[in-house]
C-alpha cells in the first residue's frame, strides 16, 4: 500500500504543478512575452545595436531599459561620428 500512496501523491503533485504553471502562463504570459521582446526587438538596427553592446560590455543587460537606452545612445553617437569622419 505505501508504494501506491506514493504514486498517488506524485500524481497529485504533478496535477497541482500543472495547474500552477497554467495559472502563471495565464496571468503573466503577455508580460513575459513583452519582456523577451524588449531584449530582442523586431527592429534589426536596434537588435544589432544590442548585440554590439553585449559583445563590448560583459556587464550589459539587454533586458534592463536603462542599459538599452544607453546602448542605443552610444551606437547612435558612433554612427554619427563615423558619418562625420567620412
Amino acid at each position: 500500500m505505501p508504494a501506491r500512496e506514493a504514486s498517488v501523491k506524485r500524481i497529485y503533485r504533478a496535477g497541482a504543478g500543472s495547474i500552477v504553471l497554467a495559472a502563471v502562463v495565464i496571468l503573466f504570459g503577455s508580460h513575459a512575452i513583452a519582456f523577451v521582446k524588449s531584449g530582442f526587438p523586431p527592429d534589426s538596427i536596434r537588435r544589432e545595436a544590442l548585440d554590439r553592446c553585449a559583445a563590448a560590455d560583459s556587464h550589459f543587460l539587454r533586458y534592463l531599459a536603462k542599459d538599452r537606452v544607453e546602448c542605443y545612445r552610444s551606437v547612435h553617437l558612433e554612427t554619427e561620428t563615423a558619418a562625420i569622419l567620412r
